[in-house]
């Protein structure tokens, strides 16, 4: 199939099913409990324990056919050092194990946002209203006072 072309370059798309969800969830303070100097204190490869509601919304979006990634700046190497990037590997070894033994299955792990992704569940998002330049907080603010 040929997308579109520009300067005499012909692109190629990979079309997706647009009725498919493709949800990314932030990993610590949203799928897992987690507290300031957790890794610090414990370890690079330290899990705190599941928010259980978080985890029975994963498995019910799965078993809807969506696909979930789990997004999280615990697997970024950082400055690229050795002992960085051991860290960010440790860190993946475990959310993957997480992943198998409180979702049942594996699912990607990643700190690099993706363009499929339909929605951002996340401890720290601040929503914005698409193409308008307002925040959802301030929406609903100025509906509440």
């Amino acid at each position: 199939m040929e997308g579109p072309v520009l300067n005499g370059w012909s692109f190629l798309f990979q079309m997706d099913n647009n009725d498919k969800e493709v949800l990314a969830y932030d990993f610590d303070k949203t799928i897992s409990v987690y507290q300031e100097g957790d890794i610090e204190k414990h370890g690079a490869d330290y899990i705190g324990p599941p928010i259980p509601e978080i985890i029975e919304e994963i498995k019910e979006r799965l078993s809807e056919g969506a696909e979930v990634f789990i997004f999280t700046a615990r697997v970024n190497p950082r400055d690229c050092s050795f002992e960085a990037s051991l860290d960010a590997t440790k860190a993946h070894i475990a959310i993957a194990h997480f992943c198998l033994n409180e979702i049942g299955t594996l699912l990607p792990i990643t700190s690099v946002k993706n363009c499929r992704w339909t929605r951002i569940i996340d401890d720290r998002a601040d929503q914005v209203v698409p193409n308008q330049g307002i925040h959802v907080t301030e929406l609903l603010e100025a509906t509440q006072g």
